[in-house]
């Protein structure tokens, strides 16, 4: 129940601050991005609402989760993963990548317990069909991540009997959606799924000691030239993986991959008119902040001023401030309740369009925290910085109030 009030107050403050910033009372610049959207650079919390709108938009139906899927009805009422929809997208604008290198990339051992195994992956060429007993009776289809694979008798009972009108079947099982393997379609349905894992490899982990998260960052900091950004702890732990990953992969998987969601990221932003948004971030277990200009609150132990933030080449922001002070917060803080400690921090900052890399419905991103990863490197951000025990929850409004406009 607290939970449902505490969605319903995110949702009645957000409505009030898209009202409150009603377009023209705010910049409308767009971003420096070349062909970017024009629009409007949306203020804090009225980003949400246009994301909100935007995928109800794309898909003809607002999309749900369940907590770990983004879920959509498609045109039979079934309701399917919307990422598999992204990853189609992606996909298409990666055409130059070979499918066999993408499948050594997705069979590669570096990748530990999520590569797929070496039989595994030759049945993933769709070629020698290992798995089927007729291989020119084999069909695979495109489920919700992952391939189907089975033979016309697993499906249709009279395939086997003698005189089978073996073309009236086949034009069936394809109107189902089933591929004959070897054909055009079942390799456009095997690269969609491999993206759709690439686009996933976010919600596993975007950096910690993972090799192809970490290869991934690298990647994205050469490509998009991010200066000034924040790094991961060194560690020799997996560390031969992450550079055998990027020498073999990064160029030919990593940056088409990349750049593709950023394309399609653009794009995206370009239909709806959003020209940048004002995002939050919560963390836990920082530093004091004390910037040139900070001062103290009226809450116990609260500072809020403007501070330049080192962030990782790809890093998770929310366009919703109640996400953001949800991270910050927690049953119990580490600040030590000196005021010198570590405590917990909501940032808040102006980004626009060209530094934003994805939205869950462009890339990678989770619908439920309506989560945009931004390009990141050095830029100024506004804080709410608590060092006591526990976090106000006042501060979503104050995080608010202080954002940058």
């Amino acid at each position: 129940m607290l939970l449902e009030i505490d969605r319903l107050r995110a949702a009645r403050l957000e409505f009030d601050l898209a009202r409150r910033h009603l377009p023209g009372q705010h910049d409308q610049s767009t971003h420096a991005g070349k062909g970017g959207p024009a629009g409007q650079v949306l203020p804090l919390g009225a980003g949400s609402l246009a994301l909100q709108r935007a995928y109800k938009e794309e898909l003809g139906d607002a999309p749900s989760t369940d907590g770990m899927t983004m879920l959509v009805m498609d045109d039979d009422g079934v309701r399917i993963d919307a990422k598999m929809l992204v990853a189609e997208r992606i996909e298409a604008r990666m055409a130059e990548v070979p499918t066999q290198t993408l499948v050594e990339e997705m069979a590669d051992p570096r990748l530990g317990a999520i590569a797929m195994n070496e039989v595994d992956a030759r049945a993933m060429l769709l070629r020698d069909g290992d798995d089927v007993e007729v291989p020119e009776l084999g069909y695979v289809k495109l489920g919700p991540r992952f391939i189907d694979k089975a033979t016309a008798g697993d499906l249709v009972d009279e395939a086997w009997q003698p005189g089978a009108d073996r073309a009236a079947i086949d034009k069936m099982l394809r109107e189902q959606g089933w591929a004959p393997v070897g054909s055009p379609e079942a390799e456009t349905a095997l690269r969609r799924m491999m993206v759709g894992e690439l686009v996933h490899q976010w919600a596993i982990t975007s950096n910690d000691s993972d090799p192809r998260s970490l290869a991934m960052q690298e990647t994205a900091a050469r490509v998009f030239d991010v200066k000034g950004h924040a790094d991961w702890p060194a560690s020799s732990y997996r560390d031969s993986e992450r550079r055998g990953l990027l020498a073999d992969y990064g160029s030919s998987v990593y940056e088409p991959f990349l750049r593709a969601q950023y394309a399609e990221t653009q794009d995206f932003l370009a239909r709806h008119n959003i020209a940048g948004m004002t995002l939050v971030r919560g963390m836990q277990d920082v530093p004091t902040l004390r910037g040139a200009d900070d001062r103290a609150v009226s809450y116990p132990r609260v500072h809020v001023g403007t501070v330049t933030a080192a962030a990782r080449p790809l890093s998770a922001w929310s366009a919703s401030p109640s996400v953001g002070v949800r991270f910050a917060h927690g049953e119990s803080l580490p600040g030590d309740g000196t005021g010198e400690g570590a405590g917990s921090a909501v940032l808040a900052a102006r980004v626009p369009a060209s530094r934003i890399f994805s939205t869950p419905l462009s890339g990678s991103g989770c619908l439920a925290e309506d989560e945009v990863v931004v390009l990141g490197g050095s830029f100024p951000v506004r804080y709410v910085f608590a060092d006591s025990q526990v976090l106000n929850p006042d501060l979503e409004s104050l995080i608010v109030d202080e954002a940058p406009r």
